[in-house]
């Protein structure tokens, strides 16, 4: 995630993300076959798009807690913890 913004605005992003993608040992092969599974990457986008008109996702991390409560952003594990407390989890 810390790369985001290099990858999503190369002038080729596929080929950038590629890149890190190596780095974390995907091969090449692998990565082309993910990349080309248009199920799979329907699915995301269905998942995406419910999370943000059920829930107002619209960042990460997020984590919605038993479909009532919703934890988003970047928050240190201690606030996680008091938050994930404070609801009674």
């Amino acid at each position: 995630m810390s790369q985001h913004k290099q990858w999503v605005r190369a002038e080729d992003p596929l080929a950038a993300l590629m890149k890190i993608a190596r780095l974390a040992g995907i091969s090449e092969a692998e990565f082309n076959k993910t990349m080309s599974n248009r199920t799979l990457l329907e699915k995301l986008v269905e998942m995406r798009q419910i999370a943000l008109d059920d829930w107002n996702v619209s960042s990460t991390p997020s984590f919605v807690i038993n479909e009532d409560k919703v934890l988003a952003g970047n928050m240190n594990y201690e606030k996680f913890v008091e938050e994930i407390n404070a609801y009674g989890a």
